[in-house]
């Protein structure tokens, strides 16, 4: 599962010694349904994630990220119109566009 991780700003440091950082996640059709993809500390550059905030995809899909297994799912409107999680290889994640705070050391 290849992610292409772009930083918007340098790291900033706060005084608990913590490091934020704003990137852009740009996904591909390589999805795997109830796996998701990894988000590693070292593609931003850290060497712990504490926390990620996703905001909604340039195309309108939805993303959480879950901290005890460090991967990011992603979500759209289902047909019934509650949230469901993306299918296996999706085709229109290719190329979606996530902002992403990323806050760790």
């Amino acid at each position: 599962m290849a992610l292409a991780i772009t930083y918007v700003a340098t790291p900033i440091k706060n005084a608990g010694g913590y490091k934020f950082r704003r990137a852009r996640i740009t996904t591909d059709a390589s999805y795997v349904n109830g796996t998701g993809y990894t988000l590693a500390a070292s593609d931003f550059g850290l060497n712990t994630i504490a926390g990620v905030d996703l905001g909604i995809s340039d195309i309108g899909f939805g993303a959480s990220w879950k901290q005890s297994t460090g991967k990011m799912k992603c979500w759209k409107v289902g047909a019934a119109g509650p949230m469901v999680e993306c299918a296996t290889n999706e085709a229109t994640l290719n190329g979606a566009v996530f902002e992403a705070d990323v806050v760790g050391y």
